[in-house]
C-alpha cells in the first residue's frame, strides 16, 4: 500500500531522525481507538501523528511502525531536490480500516548549498532575482524538469535561481512573482 505524499515542494518538514523518533514514541504500544499526538512543539521538527479508525480493530505496534515508516520512507527520499532528506509527511490507509497521518508542521530554513543561513542573500537582491527569473524563465515544464537562471547583482552576490517541477505545470507569471 503506497502513501499519499505531501511532497518535497511543501514548506513544512522535519528531519528524518526526528520523524523516526516520533514514530517510535507514537507506536510504542498497540492502538485500538483514534489517537493524535503532537511532537517537538514549536520547533523546526514539530509534527503531528494521528490514527483514525474507520473499522474496529487493534493496530499493532509493529503495523503502526511499518505504516508510518512507509510514509517517511516512501515519500521525499532519493531526490536531488531534497538533499537533506527532510520529511514532509503524508497519509496511508491500513487495509483493516484505519488512516495513519504524519503531518510535518516544522518550518525549516531553505538550504543554500547545503549550509543553513550561512549563504543567505539580502532580501532585496533575492526579490530582484525573482523578478528577473519570472520575467525570463519558461514557466511551463514537464515532470522532473528544472528551470534555472544564474544571477549576479554586480556586488558579489552570484547565485542560481531555480524551480523544480514535480508534475506537468504552467506557473502563471503572477504566481511566480507572488511566491
Amino acid at each position: 500500500m503506497n502513501p499519499s505524499c505531501n511532497g518535497i515542494g511543501t514548506q513544512t518538514s522535519v528531519s528524518q531522525q526526528s520523524a523516526e523518533q516520533d514514530i517510535a514514541s507514537f507506536c510504542s504500544s498497540d492502538i485500538s481507538s483514534d489517537a493524535q499526538f503532537p511532537f517537538n512543539t514549536n520547533t523546526d521538527d514539530s509534527a503531528l501523528l494521528s490514527v483514525t479508525f474507520q473499522d474496529k480493530f487493534t493496530l499493532s505496534q509493529a503495523d503502526c511502525n511499518l505504516f508510518f515508516k512507509r510514509i517517511i520512507d516512501g515519500c521525499d527520499g532519493n531526490s536531488p531536490d531534497n538533499p537533506h532528506n527532510r520529511k514532509h509527511g503524508g497519509l496511508i490507509q491500513h487495509p483493516f480500516g484505519a488512516s495513519l497521518k504524519f503531518v510535518a508542521i516544522g518550518f525549516n530554513d531553505l538550504q543554500c548549498n547545503g549550509l543553513q543561513s550561512a549563504n543567505w542573500i539580502p532580501p532585496s537582491i533575492g526579490l530582484d532575482a525573482a523578478a528577473e527569473f519570472c520575467g525570463t524563465a519558461a514557466l511551463t515544464q514537464a515532470p522532473g524538469q528544472r528551470q534555472s537562471i544564474p544571477y549576479t547583482d554586480g556586488n558579489g552576490w552570484p547565485f542560481t535561481f531555480s524551480i523544480g517541477f514535480y508534475k506537468q505545470y504552467t506557473f502563471p507569471l503572477q504566481d511566480c512573482i507572488n511566491q
